[in-house]
């Protein structure tokens, strides 16, 4: 099944609220079986390199989901709580990716 990265734009001078938390935390939830693995580490928790910003304006958030096809993407997309607060998403499908050498069994 292809794993699509969905990337979210927060909206120019987003400030979080209860209300806003609420909601980004039931369209996490209705994403149940789609999401691989154990989902994205709080923002806090990323590793690093060089200058990443502070600055609200450049927010951004990411999810995987795993789909059938893109259709099926762009639907867990426009759930997205922060589409309707000026925000956007953008839905990217990852390559699968094959090694190009095979191990030597050994």
């Amino acid at each position: 099944m292809p794993t699509f990265l969905l990337t979210h734009h927060f909206p120019r001078g987003f400030q979080g609220s209860p209300e806003t938390a609420a909601a980004a935390t039931a369209w996490f939830a209705s994403l149940g079986a789609t999401i691989p693995g154990e989902g994205n580490p709080p923002p806090d928790q990323l590793p690093r390199l060089g200058d990443c910003g502070t600055n609200p304006e450049r927010r951004l958030a990411y999810t995987l989901v795993s789909t059938n096809d893109l259709e099926a993407a762009m639907a867990i997309a426009q759930g997205w709580p922060l589409l309707t607060r000026g925000g956007g998403v953008e839905v990217r499908q990852l390559p699968i990716l094959t090694p190009s050498v095979q191990p030597t069994p050994g």
